[in-house]
């Protein structure tokens, strides 16, 4: 999807991240899931933040659909940090 029109702004990630899972959260709810994140109050983006969303929202679909499937209780984990002045995002579901 052409995502070009979107305006970039600046947004605090942890808070972010935060919202989308709980927009997702009818989808962890059936299977027990559970999405937890970890990152420093400060750290703060420039970009599309639904271009972001989106992302994110896929990552997390994707391992309820295949990550997960026929089983329950499935645990992701998000982790944000920075390094030498760049963010790093570590994503992982069990």
């Amino acid at each position: 999807v052409d995502q070009s029109h979107e305006r970039p702004r600046l947004f605090r990630l942890g808070e972010y991240l935060k919202d989308i899972i709980t927009s997702i959260q009818p989808m962890l709810r059936p299977g027990g899931h559970h999405c937890e994140v970890a990152y420093p109050q400060e750290i703060e983006l420039y970009g599309p933040p639904e271009t972001f969303a989106l992302i994110f929202s896929n990552l997390i679909a994707n391992s309820i659909l295949h990550g997960f499937e026929n089983r329950r209780e499935g645990n992701i984990h998000i982790l944000c940090s920075t390094l030498n002045g760049l963010v790093h995002i570590d994503y992982s579901d069990d």
